[in-house]
């Protein structure tokens, strides 16, 4: 007898506090004999982040589309919004199903839509919350996947998500470009020729699958919708979704983890030196993202730049910038670049 009805949803009560400026959700008690497999996600507003998160924790709970049941761990956009947590980045631990579906438990790093109309220095406070996030403490240190979430027709990628990758990797290194896959939601179950197009375009570097195209793992986002017509589709989309979860959490088994890139400095320098603004008298423009540029030869080394400081920028290796070739020292990373 097949059951045709609406899941019952139910809101799940994970444990919530603040580490400074983040917020943490736990779901059970860790173990530190267990392993632990850490996610970041990245996406515009709207391209499915949350649903894709409580899928994530539905497979590992073992939760199956028979049981009819659904639970949701993101808390209600209305509620999230009057405690004005939408520019929160936000910690999900899932503790407590090791064995269930998967063998280890999970962490999700959810960062904030992308593409709504707060601007650039919501962004920037977001890319400074990651920051915290990764070098404090009891934070995380290491991510086993950033997860660019997109929707199957999804035609173009802001600057603002390129930002935020550009962020991670001046914290990761470029290696972590072996860990960077697209979730593509809202999928039929068919090549998304638009997002793999929208990625190539983007020049955001993925990992690469066999046929050399961005590793994507494929999601239908309707589990938790009424059931009750057109049940045939609805099974399709789980089967969908099923399959893109067993294929991701595959990758997350057995993807080495990138390890936080500690630099020289460990102080947080968010000013440059006197002696960096002493910028010869060439013409600039100021810009709605950080540039780092050469003060010497007057390059625009690399916009836009996630980094706090040059010695932060994916562009400079062993003290030296690899765009101009000039020293570390000769470099300021500011809203400004030098006007073509």
């Amino acid at each position: 007898d097949e059951k045709t009805r609406s899941p019952a949803v139910y809101q799940l009560k994970p444990k919530k506090e603040k580490i400074g400026t983040i917020t943490r959700m736990t779901l059970g008690e860790k173990d530190v004999n267990k392993t632990n497999r850490t996610i970041l996600l990245v996406g515009e507003t709207g391209a499915g982040k949350s649903t894709l998160i409580n899928a994530l924790v539905n497979y590992t709970m073992g939760v199956k589309w028979e049981d009819d049941v659904w639970f949701q761990i993101v808390e209600d956009e209305k509620r999230r919004q009057s405690e004005s947590q939408t520019s929160d980045v936000i910690v999900y631990r899932i503790f407590g199903f090791e064995g269930k579906t998967l063998p280890y438990s999970l962490t999700i790093i959810d960062t904030p839509g992308y593409g709504d109309t707060r601007g650039i220095e919501h962004d920037v406070i977001v890319s400074h919350k990651l920051l915290d996030l990764f070098r404090s403490e009891d934070g995380v240190h290491e991510i086993n996947a950033v997860g660019l979430v997109l929707k199957a027709t999804e035609n173009r990628l802001s600057d603002r998500v390129r930002y935020i990758f550009d962020s991670v990797m001046s914290l990761f290194g470029k290696d972590v470009e072996k860990n960077i896959v697209a979730l593509i939601t809202h999928s039929n179950g068919i090549k998304p020729k638009n997002a793999l197009k929208t990625l190539e375009d983007a020049k955001i570097e993925f990992a690469k699958d066999e046929k050399n195209q961005p590793v994507h793992f494929l999601f239908d986002n309707c589990q938790d919708e009424d059931r009750t017509e057109d049940t045939e589709y609805f099974k399709h989309a789980d089967t969908i979704s099923t399959k893109g979860l067993r294929q991701f959490t595959d990758f997350l088994e057995k993807n080495e983890p990138q390890q936080l890139k500690t630099t020289g400095n460990k102080k947080d320098i968010t000013v440059p030196s006197r002696q960096q603004r002493s910028i010869k008298n060439t013409e600039t423009e100021t810009v709605p993202y950080k540039a780092t540029r050469c003060t010497s030869c007057q390059k625009n080394c690399h916009y836009p730049c996630g980094s706090r400081e040059p010695s932060e920028c994916l562009k400079m290796e062993e003290g030296h910038c690899t765009s101009c070739k000039c020293p570390e020292s000769d470099h300021v990373t500011e809203k400004k670049i030098y006007k073509e």
